[in-house]
């Protein structure tokens, strides 16, 4: 039995293969999830134009599927108090904005898209029917890195 176990030289040595028999293997996403990622935020690129027409240099960094709807909805309700607690009611409007499509808009639709402005950077939420491109611009916040980072 004792030549078949191996023991480890030290308490460090001991953890790291503890942690690494634990840890889940690590995989890249799906190619296919990276092209869906990749043609939503192309799409959300052709349509700013049309939603934002003269809005200057509008760069898309990227936008994903927000289908985390439990999550995303504790925080957004947390978002929403902030805002009201620090008097910024055209956020809190924001924060309603983003609630009720967290509660009504489509799996599949709701999209965050991170974009960038001459001004700021801009976490931006768009219902968007991928396929046809046609959807509607629900809210924006200025500042995207601060609600990426937890805020």
């Amino acid at each position: 039995m004792a030549r078949r176990a191996v023991r480890p030289r030290n308490a460090l040595e001991a953890a790291r293969r503890a942690a690494a028999e634990a840890a889940p293997p690590r995989s890249r996403p799906p190619r296919r999830a990276l092209a869906l990622r990749s043609q939503l935020t192309h799409r959300v690129r052709a349509m700013i134009p049309r939603w934002l027409p003269n809005a200057g240099r509008v760069l898309v960094e990227q936008a994903m599927i927000a289908d985390e709807r439990e999550t995303l909805t504790a925080l957004w309700r947390g978002h929403r108090a902030r805002f009201l607690r620090d008097g910024e009611l055209e956020r809190a409007v924001g924060a309603a904005a983003v609630l009720h499509a967290l509660a009504t808009v489509d799996a599949g639709r709701l999209v965050a898209a991170h974009m960038l402005t001459d001004a700021s950077d801009f976490l931006v939420w768009i219902d968007l029917d991928i396929e046809s491109g046609e959807g509607n611009l629900l809210a924006a916040f200025s500042n995207a890195r601060a609600y990426f980072s937890g805020r």
